[in-house]
């Protein structure tokens, strides 16, 4: 009998100049992205002031949104076919985010095109160390993803220094 191997899923939030890894969320594999937005966010916005927040439809939510706006950031989170703006009452923030999204698409896709730096950040990543993990219990994959975040914020974090001038007042 064969036994299915279960994977890990990385979730991150990550900066859009550096692709420095802000904050990282280990699920199973098959784990909705959705309901993780609001972790990262809460980690993030305790070291860095967030002024935008790009995503793509897997974390299209209500409470998503208002997470975002709650970290005093703007969400940029594309919308769904199905996704209802309603008309009635006062302009919320997921109904802003939305009309921008369906009635200001140049614009809007102006900001929620950087979330492709997430991609670029993975695939950072899988260039330097591979795009599986050697390890084969739960607990070791944890470490491992870590360990790679950890390798990866460094390397970035070091070439930040050296290309923008960052040792002026960082190493004091």
């Amino acid at each position: 009998m064969k036994h299915k191997r279960e994977y890990s899923k990385l979730h991150i939030i990550t900066g859009i100049k550096t692709n420095v890894i802000c904050a990282a969320k280990i699920t199973k594999g098959q784990a909705n992205d959705s309901p993780q937005l609001p972790e990262l966010l809460d980690g993030t916005s305790r070291i860095f002031k967030l002024k935008e927040v790009s995503a793509d439809a897997g974390y299209l939510s209500r409470e998503n949104v208002k997470a975002i706006i709650k970290v005093g950031a703007v969400p940029y989170i594309k919308g769904k076919k199905n996704v209802n703006i309603t008309f009635k009452g006062r302009d919320s923030a997921w109904n802003v985010m939305l009309k921008k999204w369906k009635y200001s698409q140049m614009q809007f896709a102006q900001h929620y095109n950087l979330r492709s730096n997430v991609e670029s950040t993975f695939s950072m990543m899988k260039r330097k160390f591979g795009d599986f993990c050697r390890s084969k219990k739960e607990e070791s994959q944890e470490s491992e993803i870590l360990c790679r975040i950890v390798c990866h914020n460094i390397v970035v974090l070091a070439e930040a220094l050296l290309s923008y001038n960052l040792s002026k007042g960082f190493m004091t």
